[in-house]
């Protein structure tokens, strides 16, 4: 049996991520409705998401921001860990109860 690599063992945590968007206030409302976060402040433009206080996402306005092509791959996704599998339980019930679905064309328009 060959040993994990370093970073499979090794925890990693980064503080917040930065998004640009061309319009940062849907996209915030798609985060809110979907995911559960809170807006935490505004800055320049910039609105902040978090949980308990905790800054997760900023979201930067960009107006320049081309389209994203749907025949080309990319990186479309944010994953966020939830501290344990209960608080998992907790947002699958809160993904159910509000009927949401993570269809972000269906929260943007």
């Amino acid at each position: 049996m060959s040993e994990l690599p370093f970073a499979a063992t090794t925890p990693v945590s980064v503080s917040r991520v930065g998004l640009k968007a061309r319009d940062a206030e849907n996209l915030a409302a798609y985060y809110r409705a979907v995911v559960g976060l809170q807006e935490l402040s505004r800055a320049d433009g910039a609105i902040t998401l978090g949980a308990a206080n905790r800054p997760l996402l900023v979201l930067e306005p960009a107006a320049s921001a081309k389209p994203d092509d749907p025949r080309s791959a990319g990186l479309f996704h944010t994953a966020f860990l939830l501290p344990s599998r209960a608080d998992l339980g907790r947002w699958v019930n809160h993904a159910a109860a509000t009927d949401q679905v993570a269809d972000f064309s269906k929260i943007v328009g």
